[in-house]
């Protein structure tokens, strides 16, 4: 009599391959959503710098920032012509500007986020909330 040798998996093995599966997808994911929100954040970082860029044109043109306080519409901010935001999707963003000072936020948008970017005339950058793990832009 011959003895057949089997070839395949035991239900250890299987068992370890799948766990160890499990414990690599639950520092992968959490991490991958982060590198996403992150790359969200920077986004929204650069539709603030632009805005302000296009209030300083305004400005040097002016003497005077455009006054009043706005908020996206969709494709464009009615204080700020020349200007639609990049990622309109996950953030919303505001204006408030007077003759001589502004603020921009861009807030993030969607329940329990709550990331939130600030920037004004002098350049102050803040940050505050849930933003994937960054703590500047």
């Amino acid at each position: 009599m011959q003895r057949r040798q089997n070839s395949g998996f035991t239900l250890i093995e299987m068992m370890i391959t799948v766990a160890v599966i499990g414990i690599l997808a639950s520092i992968a994911v959490p991490s991958y959503h982060n590198a996403i929100e992150r790359s969200r954040v920077s986004t929204a970082g650069s539709d603030l710098v632009t805005m302000a860029t296009v209030l300083e044109n305004a400005f040097q043109r002016r003497l005077s920032y455009p006054e009043g306080e706005t908020e996206s519409t969709g494709q464009t901010m009615t204080l700020i012509t020349g200007w639609s935001p990049t990622d309109r999707e996950h953030f919303e963003y505001t204006a408030t500007v007077t003759d001589n000072t502004y603020t921009l936020t861009a807030s993030r948008k969607g329940k329990g986020l709550s990331c939130k970017l600030t920037l004004d005339e002098k350049g102050n950058r803040t940050i505050a909330g849930d933003c994937g793990g960054a703590s500047s832009w």
